[in-house]
């Protein structure tokens, strides 16, 4: 062989190999943050690549593929966040850290100016979210185990205290450029954190110990519920049109059953998605018509922001998302995979939970009984058929409806509504109080 075709030989095999090297890594389900595009960046001086290099980056196939390296973070596939149930939930981060190495200010900035604009239809949405989450058996059993959430006036104590907090969370300014001085917002969210950590810590004692459920069955024996609330639900849900195997819960959120943890990153993660989700996946269903694409991506970074200092690690925080296209398509997997499910699986302690909840905001606001409320999240959100639920709705509710639903077309005037239906009663109760509750516990 000539020099001259040896040495193109050994160019072409440089660029073969180059190019699967490219190939390769564009199969790795790793996001790249780009400081030009106003996405998640890393502030200077943060220390934090050793404890990034502990996450492992998973391809498109499920398989891991090494340890990373920053610019990446590491989410798992939707389907795969059900292995989040055996590990710990707020494992995330040493102590010693405040704010995320990927975190931009400007767009945290943009996404609590987005909250405060949109503080009603967020409201509603957040009410929403929270009745999913409490259908799931890592929220019921946490929840209830830890108290205060099982009779309407404890849940309207409890959930006053919680929307405040979180709306502290949007108003609350953190300084132009000081990022370890992040005070006000961190030390809230920090409290938070500590009060997960005392749960789980009680909680493992209590299963570790004495053997036995968090759930104490028999403080519940003589419990009622609103079956015929419950009744209409389930005639509802299982007359729709949703296919008949995805009314399941994956096979890897069984699997995961025996190791669960008390307060894991799964449950961590569906409780994300009860604050964010809806509000990027389906606006128009909470009555955002059109968002700013711009503003609503910035809000998706904020719960991202939340969602670390709460202490879910990156492979699980849900709002870790290069654009807002690729966290539609996520929070969709998410929907399917496990919130749809979820409806098809209430239990009795799936009602001693939620029935408070749905009473505790009627207390606070008498348009907003539990049958308006369910009506409109099988109505407006899973998009299933009511026929049931609309029956017995009495003359006040079907007004209440009927309110609503004429306005739902602008955003500002169905916005100024529900801030005084709602907003005013739930926010206005502590205004000005740091959280001291946590939406999970």
């Amino acid at each position: 062989m000539s020099r001259n075709k040896a040495s193109c030989f050994v160019q072409y095999n440089v660029v073969g190999i180059l190019f699967v090297i490219v190939l390769k890594l564009s199969l790795v389900k790793c996001v790249i943050w780009d400081d030009s595009n106003i996405s998640h960046y890393r502030p200077k001086d943060t220390g934090f690549i050793q404890e990034l290099n502990s996450i492992r980056c998973v391809d498109y196939q499920g398989h891991l593929s090494g340890k990373s390296r920053w610019p990446f973070s590491c989410l798992l596939p939707a389907s795969h966040l059900a292995t989040g149930r055996v590990v710990d939930g707020t494992s995330n981060k040493p102590e010693r850290s405040i704010t995320p190495p990927w975190m931009n200010l400007t767009l945290f900035r943009q996404g609590q100016e987005f909250a405060r604009k949109h503080s009603g239809h967020l409201l509603l949405s957040h009410i929403y979210g929270l009745f999913c989450v409490n259908l799931f058996l890592d929220s019921k059993e946490v929840l209830l185990f830890a108290g205060g959430f099982d009779t309407p006036q404890k849940a309207a104590k409890r959930y006053t205290r919680i929307a405040n907090g979180i709306f502290s969370w949007y108003r609350n300014m953190p300084p132009a450029k000081d990022y370890p001085r992040f005070e006000s917002i961190a030390n809230s969210i920090k409290n938070v954190r500590g009060i997960h950590r005392n749960i789980t810590d009680a909680a493992l004692r209590r299963i570790k110990g004495k053997r036995q459920d968090l759930i104490n069955p028999t403080l519940y024996k003589s419990r009622s519920t609103n079956e015929e609330l419950w009744k209409a639900f389930k005639m509802d849900v299982s007359s729709s049109t949703i296919p008949y195997e995805n009314r399941f819960l994956p096979i890897e959120y069984e699997l995961t059953e025996d190791e669960r943890r008390p307060l894991n990153q799964f449950i961590q993660a569906m409780t994300q998605f009860g604050f964010i989700g809806f509000p990027v996946l389906f606006p128009e269903r909470i009555g955002l018509q059109n968002p700013d694409e711009n503003e609503l991506f910035a809000f998706n970074h904020l719960w991202a922001v939340i969602g670390y200092l709460v202490g879910i690690r990156d492979e699980y925080n849900i709002s870790l998302q290069p654009n807002l296209k690729t966290a539609r398509k996520y929070f969709r997997d998410i929907f399917d995979t496990f919130i749809q499910p979820s409806f098809f699986q209430v239990d009795f302690f799936a009602k001693i939970l939620i029935d408070p909840l749905l009473e505790g905001i009627n207390q606070l606001e008498s348009t907003m009984t539990p049958g308006v409320i369910v009506t409109r999240i099988l109505r407006d959100i899973m998009r299933i058929p009511v026929p049931n639920l609309t029956k017995r709705l009495n003359t006040v509710e079907s007004l209440s409806l009927a309110v609503t639903d004429a306005v739902v077309g602008n955003n500002m005037n169905l916005n100024r509504l529900l801030v005084t239906l709602v907003g005013d009663n739930i926010l206005g109760q502590t205004k000005g109080q740091n959280i001291e509750e946590s939406p999970t516990a």
